[in-house]
């Protein structure tokens, strides 16, 4: 017997399955809902976790030089005045 191809899904819709499972949304019940056989991947949403994580750290380090930047300025201008 042959075997059968898997299926291969677009990008995404596997990105849009992971999002659909950090919502709470259990693996299970996504392939009959959408009409496919897919399981999504555990290793796929820690994944996109982590890099949601590293995204927002990325996002606060800007704010928290620019905040040491005004301390440092406000604390040499106090010392000429």
């Amino acid at each position: 017997m042959a075997r059968r191809q898997p299926r291969i899904y677009m990008p995404q819709f596997r990105q849009q399955m992971v999002e659909l499972v950090r919502l709470g949304r259990k693996y299970e019940d996504l392939g009959p809902e959408f009409g496919c056989t897919l399981v999504v991947d555990p290793a796929a949403v820690k994944r996109a976790e982590r890099d949601e994580l590293a995204r927002l750290r990325r996002e606060n380090r800007k704010p928290k030089l620019e905040r040491g930047l005004v301390r440092h300025a406000r604390a040499t201008l106090c010392r000429f005045n």
